[in-house]
């Protein structure tokens, strides 16, 4: 069976645990050059060394996305060793858990400067050195179902994704005519430690009440980070040559 990302050069930001990683997983088997960011350095060398036994490219380099000098010189760093860029998925995010009344301007900072800010100039470093080589691009903004969607206690959080969502559409018009895609995959519930430490955080009995929530969906469970990354394999593929400014639902059915 070919690979569908046989020597592309892809870059993850936020790609250690969850759904990162699962998308770090799927661009390795499918024969991509991958590297990954983030914080946990422990994390990430663990998931690079994974990859490299069983025959993958993937690379860790730490890098703190709020600080975006150093977001700014990891894509320089990956484009001058790799000779450039084919793939960036934008995967860094948070989420809080908080009414109307209880948000504060340190709530509001945290989570735009993360989920929108730092993704907004990735997008657009990432896009430029897509320019710089000639050969086109895919980048793909993991959103939510949260960004078409209102959901209680997550004021923040749905304007955040709701805004990531709006800027996608709005620079895939602005880099078609380079052939640089820009497309947004939206996910619903998914069980990675982020989910779990939001709903559930300090409970016992977590694998019972993951459960719990996944049978709110048509499907009756939640889904999986390796669920969300075959999309983005789709995205980041030939196979999606045609496809910008779309946004991907894979949520089991939930926001229908």
């Amino acid at each position: 069976m070919p690979v569908r990302l046989k020597d592309k050069i892809a870059l993850v930001v936020g790609g250690t645990r969850g759904i990162g990683r699962g998308i770090v997983e799927a661009f390795a088997d499918e024969g991509a050059d991958v590297v990954f960011l983030g914080r946990n350095e422990a994390a990430g060398r663990s998931l690079e060394a994974a990859i490299a036994s069983s025959g993958g490219r993937a690379e860790y380099l730490s890098c703190d996305v709020l600080e975006l000098d150093q977001l700014e010189d990891a894509i320089s760093d990956v484009v001058r060793r790799k000779g450039g860029l084919d793939i960036l998925v934008n995967n860094a995010g948070y989420a809080l858990g908080l009414s109307l009344e209880e948000s504060t301007l340190a709530a509001y900072d945290q989570l735009f400067d993360l989920n929108v800010r730092a993704a907004f100039f990735a997008m657009k470093w990432g896009a430029g050195a897509m320019f710089a080589s000639d050969r086109g691009g895919s980048i793909i903004n993991i959103t939510s179902t949260a960004a078409t969607r209102g959901f209680p206690n997550r004021a923040l959080y749905c304007g955040t994704k709701g805004a990531l969502m709006q800027m996608s559409r709005a620079a895939a018009l602005d880099v078609a005519s380079h052939r640089v895609r820009i497309n947004c995959l939206s996910p619903g519930m998914v069980d990675t430690e982020l989910l779990r430490e939001i709903h559930f955080g300090g409970q016992d009995n977590q694998d019972a009440l993951v459960d719990e929530i996944g049978r709110l969906a048509p499907l009756g469970r939640v889904g999986r980070p390796s669920e969300i990354a075959a999309a983005a394999v789709y995205l980041a593929s030939d196979d999606a040559a045609w496809v910008t400014g779309a946004e991907i639902r894979v949520d089991g059915g939930h926001a229908i």
